[in-house]
């Protein structure tokens, strides 16, 4: 349900940034034409499900995410100073970064999963993900983000948005939202 909930979210989410686009009549240049790259998707598979196994999706993931903490929305930053492809898991990436919450700085590792991708047109790809951070014990954080997202790439070659929405979990066991894009 909740990745049901998501995904219609994300579409709500493109569907507004298209209508925005044309209400206000801007003018999207298409970038330059970059040569393909081996690492490049190949948009022309037919099997979805290929596409998590085949390439290596490290590339989609930003190095620092800005977003929101708690109830009462305060200013969280994410950093990812290392995501690499699992050598056992094809469809999972070791992340390595740290979060700066009020001027605390704390470092995690963890996970990000490929759980789906959706072709759209033939001209973009958008990734379903999963992901688990836990932070070092014994510093003032010590707790574990977790929750869903969506990573998203166009034909041209361009990452237009990575989008995490979950929750933090504090080692007293209570929790509170954490959404970062």
């Amino acid at each position: 349900m909740k990745k049901l909930i998501l995904l219609l979210l994300v579409f709500f989410i493109l569907a507004c940034k298209n209508e925005n686009a044309k209400q206000d009549n801007n003018v999207v240049e298409t970038p330059p034409k970059e040569q393909k790259k081996t690492s490049d998707v190949d948009f022309a598979i037919e099997d979805e499900a290929t596409f998590i196994t085949k390439y290596d999706f490290s590339p989609f993931f930003k190095p620092q995410y800005t977003g929101v903490f708690g109830e009462k929305r305060s200013p969280i930053k994410i950093y990812f100073s290392n995501v690499y492809r699992s050598k056992t898991n094809t469809a999972q990436y070791i992340v390595k970064g740290y979060s700066i919450h009020k001027e605390e700085k704390v470092s995690f590792e963890g996970t990000i999963t490929l759980d789906k991708v959706f072709k759209i047109n033939n001209n973009q790809l958008n990734v379903m993900l999963n992901y688990v951070f836990n932070e070092e014990t014994g510093t003032n954080g010590g707790g574990t983000f977790t929750g869903n997202g969506i990573a998203v790439k166009s034909q041209q070659g361009l990452f237009t948005g990575n989008n995490f929405i979950g929750e933090y979990k504090f080692p007293n066991g209570s929790s509170v939202m954490c959404n970062f894009k």
